[in-house]
């Protein structure tokens, strides 16, 4: 997964916190079988815990989630966890709290409680992270109340694509921008048309990062109804699928048009402006030919009517061409 250009994971829960009658640390957590997961994990990676670690009161003790002490005890567990993760080498830029899938999803039922989670948070420790990925029902003015509360915004890239708006937003008020896609039936998908251009449609909105559902799920060997797997299950092994591969080909390609873009500044830095337009020229041309016309064509239900796939050699070329820039 690594090799792939995977770099956020679901990491292990962290252990109960002791706290006192106030809220106040009141001992010490074993942060044994925690470590123990935690360091074999790149640190670049990022991470998503549902909420702040479980806080332990003293027998007898159990104040309401809106008093003092509780929102003293949050306070604690995301300072306990901090310091903790400080020491493995990780910051508060490196993880988020993800309470609520596609809250707006919902015929926003979850959107006030999204709400007065993400102002608990903040009001404990400002610099802890909350994420959120868009879906459904979405619109600018949807989003207005949470640009403050919100560092990690993940829409779906369906929503990208139809509707510029929200593209702008997101890309002027998001602290982090990523996108995703939960598509099915996965095994239908073209692994050049969908999963390889994944990664330009990502670049051509400005997103940083990009990821579907997902990864390994069920048993995608028999035939099922909606799959979402990625790769295939033998036992406890990853069977790696040719859409599974071309999502690495599309992460190399996006680390090509970064590359590039750096490139591009240094050339500015030093002068070589002529040189440094023609790059730019390039990039954004090779760009809107591979995913333009299914950028602004191509969504969740157009896929299925209209071809979406991509010319291999025409890729190819610009990639070379890339390169050599």
């Amino acid at each position: 997964m690594t090799d792939h250009g995977i770099s956020c994971v679901y990491p292990p829960n962290a252990p109960t916190i002791p706290v006192d009658a106030a809220g106040k640390l009141a001992g010490t957590p074993d942060w044994t079988a925690f470590d123990a997961v935690m360091r074999r994990i790149p640190k670049h990676f990022s991470f998503l815990w549902s909420a702040p670690p479980a806080c332990q009161w003293p027998e007898g003790v159990a104040p309401a989630e809106d008093s003092p002490e509780s929102l003293e005890a949050t306070r604690t567990a995301i300072h306990v966890l901090e310091e903790h993760l400080e020491t493995l080498g990780f910051s508060y830029d490196n993880w988020a709290f993800y309470p609520i899938d596609e809250p707006w999803n919902t015929g926003f039922s979850e959107v006030p409680r999204l709400k007065k989670f993400a102002q608990r948070i903040k009001a404990a420790e400002p610099r802890a992270q909350v994420y959120t990925d868009p879906a459904g029902l979405v619109r600018v003015e949807y989003l207005e109340e949470f640009k403050d509360l919100i560092d990690i915004w993940q829409p779906e890239m369906n929503l990208l694509k139809r509707d510029p708006e929200l593209v702008t937003w997101f890309q002027k008020n998001a602290r982090h921008f990523w996108s995703y896609e939960a598509p099915g039936p996965a095994k239908e998908l073209s692994p050049l048309g969908h999963y390889r251009a994944f990664a330009w449609h990502a670049w051509r909105f400005g997103c940083e990062g990009a990821g579907y559902w997902v990864y390994r799920m069920n048993d995608t060997w028999t035939p099922m109804g909606c799959d979402y797997s990625a790769v295939y299950q033998q036992n406890k092994d990853s069977i790696p699928s040719r859409r599974w591969e071309a999502s690495r080909d599309g992460v190399e390609d996006y680390r090509l048009l970064y590359a590039l873009k750096k490139s591009i500044e240094n050339a500015r830095k030093s002068g070589k402006n002529e040189a440094a337009d023609e790059a730019e020229k390039l990039l954004d041309n090779s760009v809107e030919n591979t995913v333009q016309y299914p950028a602004e064509n191509i969504d969740e239900i157009t896929r299925m009517v209209r071809d979406y796939d991509l010319n291999y050699l025409e890729l190819t070329a610009r990639r070379d061409e890339l390169i050599r820039a």
